[in-house]
């Protein structure tokens, strides 16, 4: 029962380092997109250590859910696409079912080291800093 209850709890602090940190990790290796690519993905959860056994919420906040039911079709113990999603937006209190980056960049642990502003066209423009530069963060 107790071993039960910590695998639930590690768990939620798992997914919650990824929708509070992933987003912001992988913008910064890769530049600010809607979606990555699979390879572009697993290098950020190798490199900045997120959970391999939960790696299948990175991939539902960047691919698609064809992509997504494609990848891990033959997967046990692997949540829908659907699941994830919900989840996330939950820790994240997005209100509706459908988001993209820019939702979760605005919420990312990191705001200080995240400029965003709009271009002539009205589209989002992200600049997205190394927040060890305390600089970035508002720091001295």
């Amino acid at each position: 029962m107790f071993n039960k209850i910590l695998k639930r709890l590690g768990k939620h602090f798992q997914v919650r380092r990824y929708a509070y940190e992933f987003p912001y990790y992988i913008a910064r290796e890769y530049s600010a997109k809607e979606k990555y690519s699979v390879s572009e993905i697993e290098s950020i959860i190798t490199k900045y250590n997120f959970s391999g056994e939960f790696n299948y919420y990175g991939h539902a906040l960047f691919i698609t859910e064809d992509e997504y039911n494609n990848l891990f079709i033959h997967a046990d113990s692997v949540e829908s696409y659907d699941v994830c999603r919900r989840k996330v937006s939950k820790i994240l209190k997005i209100n509706k079912r459908s988001f993209g980056f820019h939702e979760l960049i605005t919420r990312s642990r990191y705001p200080g080291a995240i400029t965003i502003t709009k271009d002539d066209e009205g589209n989002f423009v992200y600049s997205i800093a190394d927040f060890l530069d305390s600089s970035a963060m508002g720091g001295h």
